[in-house]
């Protein structure tokens, strides 16, 4: 994965030649722009080396991204509040990526009420941000949670009754959640019920727009892309495609495009190397997956690096690790 994310580095530096050529920056919005294009890159890179040479540091690391995932439940909080007391429950917003993202270092605790109270906090600040692609996130770790917990944990040596007693505390929070707000649950029900009609908050015509750009697109651009941030300085209008796949064909080309295809199959390498030698780490990185996954489809992980960097990083810091100190991925 390590080598993978050197490839990355190395095709952006081609591809923002490429755009500074078709798409010409001022100088210092290109040296700005493509020191922002490889920041995931290049903090990824270095926890990978610095953990892998000395494996005890991930603790420490580990306990960096806790308090990330904290800072980010106040700032959900604060942004809750904010935009409740001034439009209502009408508004959404993405603070709740900052409580998401760094999500799967605390699911590598091997105490189970650590990982339901993570899930707990996550659970809650995705309600209160009234974002659908955060609820279908949610849902599924919970689920994963049941399923990881009573089937494929062989750590777990208690009576199947007692697994089943630690999920209480979940479905307390949450039936207390429904009944102190129920406006609100009422309104995350009629907006997921909408989600034919408003076309995933427009997204659909998005997408639709960012396709006929790229019909449009020189061929030549097709192979390197047009270079990071292309998408927003030839519409102006969105600051993204709000999707990976897209928004990766258009920077990056067909190149950008294989990459990313070879992290995907990678990451899934992995993790079934992770299910044959049933490993505790399997619940975090499937989880960090899926999350990964989600968002590589509604939204745009590659180009809003101050949400997406604590989960592009986790993939290079958790293989470092793993191969460490449990298993070999080979």
């Amino acid at each position: 994965m390590g080598i993978l994310y050197i490839l990355w580095g190395i095709l952006i530096a081609v591809s923002s030649l490429c755009g500074f050529y078709f798409y010409p920056y001022n100088g210092y919005n290109y040296l700005t722009y493509y020191a922002y294009s490889t920041m995931w890159i290049h903090s990824s890179l270095m926890l990978y080396v610095f953990i892998k040479r000395n494996p005890d540091a991930f603790s420490l690391v580990k306990h960096f991204y806790i308090l990330f995932f904290i800072v980010g439940v106040y700032m959900n909080h604060h942004t809750y509040q904010l935009l409740r007391n001034v439009i209502g429950f009408d508004s959404q917003y993405n603070a709740f990526y900052f409580v998401v993202t760094p999500l799967p270092f605390l699911l590598l605790s091997k105490k189970k009420i650590h990982i339901m109270l993570a899930l707990m906090f996550t659970t809650l600040c995705v309600v209160f941000s009234l974002k659908r692609s955060g609820f279908i996130i949610v849902a599924f770790l919970f689920l994963w949670f049941v399923v990881f917990l009573l089937f494929l944990d062989s750590r777990m040596k208690h009576r199947m009754w007692r697994k089943l007693l630690m999920l209480l505390p979940v479905c307390l929070a949450l039936y207390i959640l429904i009944w102190i707000n129920g406006d609100m649950v009422d309104y995350i029900i009629r907006r997921i019920n909408h989600i034919g009609v408003d076309g995933g908050s427009g997204r659909d015509d998005l997408f639709k727009y960012a396709l006929n750009l790229l019909d449009r697109m020189p061929f030549e651009c097709y192979i390197f892309g047009n270079g990071f941030g292309s998408f927003h300085e030839v519409t102006k209008s969105y600051s993204s495609s709000h999707n990976d796949w897209l928004e990766i064909m258009f920077s990056y080309g067909i190149s950008g495009i294989l990459l990313f295809i070879c992290m995907h199959i990678l990451i899934l390498r992995n993790i079934f190397i992770l299910l044959r030698n049933k490993s505790y780490y399997l619940f975090s990185y499937v989880a960090a997956y899926f999350t990964f996954g989600v968002f590589n489809l509604v939204s745009s992980m590659i180009y809003y690096q101050f949400y997406s960097i604590p989960l592009l990083s986790y993939f290079v810091i958790a293989e470092s690790f793993i191969h460490k100190n449990e298993i070999k991925l080979k």
